[in-house]
């Protein structure tokens, strides 16, 4: 198996992707552009969990969402999906029957394995999210948080005005 080198991954979490791919895009949809152009100068790859891709594209059925991943991945090759599995037992291991915090779980469980994981190496991988839970169970397991509002108070300073 051949080794991928990435310098720094990004791993986002469902709220992320509502804010950018929903809410801000309804707004202005050039800020989007602007929000993975600014990512990418620190972000060499960014991962979206399987798990969390579907709760975007389920939630409310709104058909538009689904069309706003396609355009992202065909739009930005450094956006993938997370590249490792994580099975529903794990998933349930960590977060119990609470179903809607399974996206958050399923992005903290592909960090903690990218971590350990001999075939992709990096040098460091964060986790975006605005969660207070998933961002209490990610510091418990010593996994770097970058918290949506700091996020958006970084686009200020530079600004850019997300919601």
């Amino acid at each position: 198996m051949i080794k991928s080198f990435h310098r720094n991954i990004l791993v986002l979490d469902n709220d992320f992707l509502v804010y950018v791919l929903k809410n801000n895009y309804d707004i202005d949809k050039g800020i989007v552009d602007k929000i993975f152009q600014q990512i990418a100068l620190n972000y060499s790859t960014i991962w979206i969990p399987s798990i969390v891709m579907e709760e975007f594209m389920l939630k409310c059925n709104d058909k538009n969402r689904q069309k706003r991943i396609d355009e992202l991945f065909e739009k930005y090759h450094f956006i993938t999906e997370c590249p490792i599995s994580v099975g529903t037992n794990e998933i349930l291991g960590l977060i119990g029957t609470k179903e809607e915090n399974s996206g958050e779980a399923d992005a903290i469980l592909q960090i903690q394995k990218a971590s350990s994981c001999i075939d992709i190496s990096f040098e460091k991988i964060v986790f975006l999210t605005n969660d207070k839970g998933a961002m209490n169970l990610a510091e418990l397991m010593n996994i770097e948080i970058w918290k949506y509002e700091d996020l958006k108070n970084i686009f200020k300073e530079i600004g850019i005005s997300i919601v």
